[in-house]
């Protein structure tokens, strides 16, 4: 009779198993005979996709050339009689399996053997499809496995001829969306046009005012949290919102996806660039002994509260100094210097803390003393109006009496630098052990690794720059 039996059964018309029938294309013997089609339904789709289906035993061309058609028929179940959800099994052999719910899509797998178990996962209308002595039907089926595809429901024993089965859930059904979260303000809140309290102020929003969040971002810290609230064209600081978690994102909101880091305005910045041949260190600081490492860490035990940014470059080997090619080492301080510059700017821009709202220091050794002079004296004037104070030991443009320089008279292996512009020489100490960087003419190498042990430049530096917060 064909792929659909006409037949009542527990579903209506019960489907037949075939013998080696299905989406399917191996080359080889195909059933039905050459010729026939897997037709799409002409009221649903213009094209028709050729579907050669099914290996066959060797004897089914000859029974078909005399009229017989060879097939097992369905176990028809009496009525009443319940179906496990699991035992669905496919009635062909190499049953496509698609991406969508066509024949259009492309094949992702294939299930080799008729009678083979698949599960489930629901059913879809789709492209309808037909074939001659087997039925025609809409529906397809999604499975759990294979890639998550589709096959054709005229190639599944179980389940209703042409219809859905009740026992299986629809595809595509979208679970109910979750309420909206609904947030208040509890105070008069400014909004910015980025997320820090320094950006532009475009409007407010009133205490105890609904307000409609899209997204969270960090940005400048205002009132103990780093997060900010996108509310309609600007932000607001989280802070002034009742519902959200405090200083934390709330996981019912995406993100903005601004590339704005959390920054405490309130903190000093510490900028610093280790020394010429110095291993980078945890901070860009160089290693615990180094000069800069050592001053950040006093600095903060005085009670400093710091925001740390390492300089990261090629600090050359101090030898280059004494023979080879110094091209390079005056390539790696003003690679330097970028990077200081940056790391300043990042603070410094009007969307962030400002300059106004800025307080740094500048710390560097030997190679990255010669950083921080290049870097000052490239500043702005607004720039160099958020250093509270600069350290520098071993410096290569050491100049006694200039920027606080001391220790040795005369000036560094690279020349005498100039006095830093805009009173910054007024807070800058240059220290010097007559090392062979700081001192031209010495030959002392020794000197020059003795800034933090016995010292005690290091000591003295950063109670220098904490005298300037008063600790």
């Amino acid at each position: 009779m064909g792929r659909h039996e006409q037949k009542k059964g527990l579903f209506g018309y019960c489907k037949r198993e075939s013998l080696h029938v299905g989406d399917h294309d191996n080359g080889k013997t195909t059933w039905p005979p050459p010729g026939s089609d897997l037709r799409v339904h002409q009221s649903a789709l213009p094209e028709v996709e050729r579907l050669r289906v099914g290996r066959i035993r060797r004897m089914i061309p000859v029974l078909f050339r005399i009229g017989v058609v060879v097939g097992v028929a369905a176990v028809v179940l009496p009525s009443g009689t319940a179906q496990a959800l699991g035992g669905f099994h496919t009635s062909g052999d190499n049953v496509r399996v698609r991406v969508g719910a066509s024949t259009q899509t492309p094949q992702i797998s294939s299930i080799p053997a008729a009678g083979t178990a698949i599960d489930i996962a629901c059913q879809t209308t789709g492209q309808t499809v037909s074939l001659p002595g087997w039925g025609t039907s809409p529906i397809w089926d999604k499975l759990n496995g294979y890639g998550g595809g589709y096959i054709s429901d005229l190639f599944v024993r179980e389940t209703p001829y042409a219809q859905f089965d009740p026992r299986l859930p629809r595809c595509g059904a979208p679970p109910p969306a979750p309420p909206s979260p609904s947030f208040v303000t509890s105070a008069t809140a400014a909004v910015h046009t980025a997320p820090s309290f320094n950006a532009s102020v475009i409007g407010s929003i009133g205490a105890g005012a609904a307000v409609s969040i899209a997204c969270q971002n960090y940005g400048t810290k205002a009132g103990g949290s780093f997060i900010w609230d996108r509310a309609g064209n600007g932000y607001i600081s989280d802070v002034y919102v009742i519902g959200t978690p405090f200083n934390a994102f709330d996981s019912r909101l995406p993100r903005c996806g601004l590339n704005y880091q959390p920054v405490d305005c309130s903190k000093v910045l510490f900028l610093g660039a280790r020394g010429s041949g110095e291993p980078f260190g945890p901070e860009n600081l160089g290693d615990s002994q180094s000069p800069v490492q050592r001053t950040r860490d006093v600095l903060a035990a005085r009670g400093v509260s710091l925001d740390v940014a390492g300089t990261i470059y090629e600090a050359q080997d101090v030898s280059i100094l004494l023979h080879g090619d110094i091209k390079d080492y005056f390539a790696g301080a003003d690679h330097g210097v970028d990077v200081m510059l940056a790391n300043l700017r990042a603070r410094t821009d009007g969307n962030v803390c400002g300059w106004q709202n800025t307080k740094s220091v500048l710390v560097g050794y030997s190679q990255g003393a010669l950083v921080v002079a290049r870097a000052i004296q490239r500043m702005t004037p607004q720039e160099r109006a958020t250093i509270a104070g600069v350290v520098t030991y071993g410096n290569p443009v050491y100049a006694q009496g200039v920027n606080g320089g001391s220790g040795s008279s005369g000036s560094g292996i690279l020349g005498r630098g100039a006095a830093y512009p805009d009173g910054v020489n007024n807070r800058s100490r240059d220290y010097c052990r007559q090392d062979f960087v700081c001192k031209r003419g010495s030959t002392n190498v020794a000197e020059h690794m003795r800034y933090v042990n016995p010292g005690p430049e290091v000591a003295n530096g950063a109670a220098f720059l904490a005298s300037r917060f008063g600790k």
